[in-house]
Parts: C-alpha cells; structure tokens; sequence
C-alpha cells in the first residue's frame, strides 16, 4: 500500500486575519529568568482585570467569619498548582474551635493532599479527647499539642514507607534497586509519593473565647504560641 496523503487547503486572506486576530491578545514572558521559556500569556485590557481576578479568585465568606480566597493562575489539571487551604469550624465539648491552614506543596501533589487529609483530622481528635477528658485547655499544653500533630502526619509520612521495606533492607539499597518497588500494588506506591513531596504551612487555631494559636512551618522554623 502506498502512503496515505492528506491534501489542505489554501487559506484565503481573510482566514489569515482572522487567525491573527485570534493571538492578536497574546504575548510571550520569560517571568524574569533570561533563557527560560517563553511561555504565552493572554493581555487582558486594564477595564477587565477587576472582573475577571473576581471571576479566578474563587471569594467565598464562611458563616463562622473567616473570608478566604485562592488565585491559581494555571487552571489545567496538568498545570494546576500545589498550594491548598482549609478552613472548618469544629463544635466539640468546650466550645467552637476554628482550624485554618495554607500549604504550600513542592515537588509533587500527593504529599500535601495527604497533608490536607491528615492534619486537621489529627489536631481534632486530640482537642476533642482533651475536652472530653477535662484535660486542661493552657494555651502552652494547645502548642504542644500542635507540635506534636505536625510532628505526628510528618512522621506517619516516613514510617509508611519505611514499613514496606524488606528487613535489613534501608531506604538506599531500595532506591538503588529498580526491582525494589516494579511489583508493588498502587497503594503502596501512593504510599512512596506521599513521601517524596513536601509541604510548608502557616496554622492558625482559634477558641471559642478568641485565643488565637499561630503555627509555621517553613525551611526550619517551626513556631507556636498562645495569646
């Protein structure tokens, strides 16, 4: 058989303004790195800005009073960014606790949705058994307790992993040998990308008589007070 020939058309002029005024809003950016890129940009004009960052921002006003708001310039699901945020408001035995945090994820996307999963899970049920066991609410044993949890999802991050290694086997030797993860099931392989990612975050954990508790996590800085 011979080979298959696709015939196009000519495009006429008019085809050819056309598809020039179809990129005729579009321009090209290095975003400041020289020699990187270019990558392609939309021009918006100045009396559309306000309505469309509105439209992007994703503005949502919570009815226990926190307003929050996410820009995420790439909306593609391959392209889409690694920052998350929560809010919740938790109603246990001593009152309404409102928990928010922002992460920043780096490197992949499955260790910070872990985080999203773990984290707000953790702290809770250690308030609430605090509550429900009368256990004292002083704002250093609530910073303690945050600590620990950040410490608790960091940890549970590493030992899973570390528990699907054979004996005597270490975290090397598995790198180094392909055949060391090319039969395990997806799950366990979740398991080992939850644990390659990364995640910064700034906490904030609030009482229902306004104490307010900050947590960051950042490079190597880990703080938390009370007021």
């Amino acid at each position: 058989m011979g080979p298959y020939v696709i015939s196009l058309p000519i495009s006429t002029s008019s085809e050819h303004l056309e598809a020039l005024a179809e990129v005729s809003n579009f321009g090209r950016t290095d975003m400041g790195y020289p020699g990187q890129g270019p990558w392609t940009y939309c021009i918006l004009p100045e009396e559309s800005l306000d309505d469309k960052i509105t439209g992007m921002s994703g503005a949502k006003s919570h009815p226990f009073g926190v307003d929050t708001v996410s820009l995420q310039p790439c909306l593609s699901y391959a392209s889409r960014s690694q920052d998350r945020y929560i809010t919740e408001e938790w109603d246990l035995p001593n009152g309404k606790w409102i928990f928010n945090v922002v992460l920043d994820g780096h490197l992949n996307h499955y260790t910070v949705d872990c985080i999203v999963q773990q984290l707000p899970k953790v702290v809770k049920d250690a308030l609430y058994d605090s509550a429900r066991e009368s256990l004292s609410m002083r704002p250093e044993y609530i910073s303690e307790m945050l600590r620990s949890a950040i410490r608790q999802v960091d940890d549970c991050l590493t030992s899973r992993v570390l528990n699907l290694l054979p004996e005597n086997m270490s975290g090397e030797d598995c790198v180094n040998n392909k055949d060391s993860t090319s039969e395990l099931p997806d799950a366990d392989l979740l398991l080992i990308a939850e644990s390659l990612g990364g995640a910064t975050l700034v906490l904030s954990l609030t009482d229902s008589r306004g104490n307010l508790w900050i947590a960051n996590l950042g490079g190597k800085s880990l703080n938390a007070a009370g007021s």
